[in-house]
C-alpha cells in the first residue's frame, strides 16, 4: 500500500513539474512578442504622423502585393514609405510624382520589367538610388542591374516577415541611402 500511496503522490508532481515547464516556455515567448511591440510602437510613437521630417523616405515597386506588404512591415518603423507600384510603368510614375530617396525595385513583373524600369529612372535622374530586391538572383542578371546602375541587389529568399532591423535588406537600405533614427517628438 505505502508504495502505491508514493507513486500517486509522485505522478502529480511530475505533471505540476510539467505544466509549470510548458507555462514557463510560453510566458517568455509571449514576453518577447511583447517586447517586439512595445519597441514597435515606442518607435512609430516618437514621430509625428507621416514620418519624422528627417526619415528618409522610399517607394517599393513589385508585383507581389503579399511581398510588397513584407518589406513595408519591415522598413515602416525606420523609413517612411510614401508609395508601392505592382509594375515598373507604375513605379516609373510613382518615382516622378514622389521623388523618393530610394526604390525598392523587382525585377520581374508585369507591362515594364524593373531592369526596363531602372535604366529609366536613371534616365531622367542620375542621382537616383535603386535597390532590386527579386527571387532572380543569377549573376548575369545582378551584373547586368548593377551595371544599368542599380546601387545593391537582394535575395528575396533571403527576406522573411519575421525580419527586423538586422535583416539584408535593412542593412542594403542602411548602406545606400543612411539610416536617420527618428528624434522624440516632445508631447
Amino acid at each position: 500500500m505505502l508504495f502505491f500511496e508514493t507513486e500517486i503522490r509522485i505522478l502529480p508532481s511530475l505533471s505540476i513539474l510539467y505544466f509549470i515547464f510548458f507555462e514557463v516556455i510560453t510566458l517568455r515567448l509571449l514576453i518577447n512578442l511583447k517586447i517586439q511591440l512595445i519597441e514597435s510602437l515606442h518607435l512609430k510613437s516618437m514621430m509625428p504622423k507621416g514620418g519624422a521630417p528627417n526619415m528618409k523616405r522610399l517607394i517599393i515597386v513589385d508585383d507581389s502585393k503579399t511581398f510588397r506588404k513584407v518589406m513595408e512591415r519591415i522598413l515602416s518603423p525606420f523609413y517612411e514609405i510614401v508609395g508601392a507600384a505592382q509594375d515598373g510603368a507604375e513605379g516609373i510614375e510613382l518615382f516622378l510624382k514622389t521623388k523618393p530617396d530610394l526604390v525598392l525595385m523587382d525585377i520581374t513583373m508585369p507591362n515594364t520589367s524593373g531592369k526596363e524600369a531602372l535604366a529609366k529612372i536613371l534616365e531622367m535622374d542620375r542621382t537616383a538610388k535603386v535597390i532590386m530586391v527579386s527571387g532572380v538572383g543569377d549573376d548575369t542578371t545582378v551584373k547586368e542591374c548593377l551595371q544599368i546602375g542599380a546601387k545593391a541587389f537582394v535575395s528575396k529568399s533571403k527576406i522573411t516577415s519575421t525580419d527586423g532591423i538586422g535583416s539584408p535588406l535593412c542593412v542594403e537600405v542602411e548602406k545606400v541611402i543612411g539610416f536617420d533614427a527618428p528624434e522624440k517628438v516632445a508631447a
